[in-house]
């Protein structure tokens, strides 16, 4: 069960805006329930949005306006999110790889569905996101511009930056074949998915849109498919999930932010979310 309290929130958005006077949020957590305090177009709480998802861990989620972040944040000692908090004992955590392993550690449903069948333990989620933070997703973040620029109109040339991603991700197609896929470690969805997910689906988008390389396959089969098999497989894998569907934005107006403010974090420096960006999708 999730439940969305009315803390901040933009145009469009089931929330009311910090802006607007609100200087706490407004719903009651149930009891015993872990509060999610969440930016929906961050790609760390992104991680941590996929773990409560996939984990059903009941939760109450709180969206914060990181342009404008709200009193009642800070004065809990937070500037960033992701972070959770446990209203029974005051505890607030945060850091997203550790947040998803203090959900498997906590939640013994999240740690049988996030570690599946005992067969992959959190040292391995562990190690395939360091493999994949210092491979693809560094190279392709480069990529893509630099730190968390993006290129403000599409370039097809051939580049260093280009070459070394193409090398990252052969050795992530090597990676998820010798882990006999089409996830990461192995047949089943796990804790290293949920943690490298939320940034590769960005760098595809934008490599595709923008850049001219496809990670992944067409979902209406045209235009060329991916050299990169597994690793489209692994995105097909991805996005088939309904917590993945449920937790994207909408590919257009996501892309016309990042190339109107030439930022992939342009929600950090003015008010955003999935949910403005859907209804703007619906109205363009």
């Amino acid at each position: 069960m999730v439940r969305r309290s009315r803390a901040v929130a933009a145009r469009g958005s089931p929330l009311t805006a910090a802006a607007a006077g609100d200087s706490r949020p407004t719903d009651a957590h149930h009891p015993g329930e872990v509060v999610f305090y969440t930016h929906t177009l961050c790609p760390y709480a992104h991680r941590v949005s996929l773990a409560l998802a996939e984990g059903r861990v009941p939760h109450t989620c709180v969206e914060v306006d990181l342009s404008r972040k709200p009193e009642w944040f800070t004065a809990k000692g937070l500037r960033l999110v992701p972070a959770l908090e446990w209203p029974a004992t005051g505890e607030v955590r945060k850091e997203s790889a550790d947040l998803v392993g203090l959900l498997c550690e906590r939640y013994p449903g999240a740690a049988e569905r996030l570690l599946p069948g005992g067969s992959v333990t959190w040292a391995e989620a562990e190690a395939a996101l360091r493999v994949c933070d210092a491979g693809f997703v560094s190279s392709g973040m480069a990529f893509l511009g630099g730190g968390w620029t993006v290129p403000r109109t599409p370039s097809r040339g051939k580049t260093v930056a280009r070459t070394r991603f193409e090398r990252d991700l052969d050795a992530l197609d090597r990676m998820l074949e010798a882990a006999g896929g089409p996830y990461l470690l192995g047949d089943a969805l796990s804790a290293a998915d949920v943690l490298v997910w939320p940034f590769a689906e960005r760098i595809e988008l934008g490599c595709r849109a923008l850049l001219d390389l496809r990670m992944a396959d067409d979902d209406d089969g045209e235009g060329s498919p991916s050299k990169w098999r597994a690793v489209a497989a692994w995105c097909a894998a991805m996005a088939s999930r309904d917590s993945v569907r449920d937790l994207a934005a909408p590919e257009r107006p996501l892309l016309d932010a990042w190339q109107r403010t030439g930022r992939l974090d342009f929600f950090d420096y003015e008010t955003a979310s999935v949910a403005t960006l859907r209804e703007e999708g619906k109205s363009g």
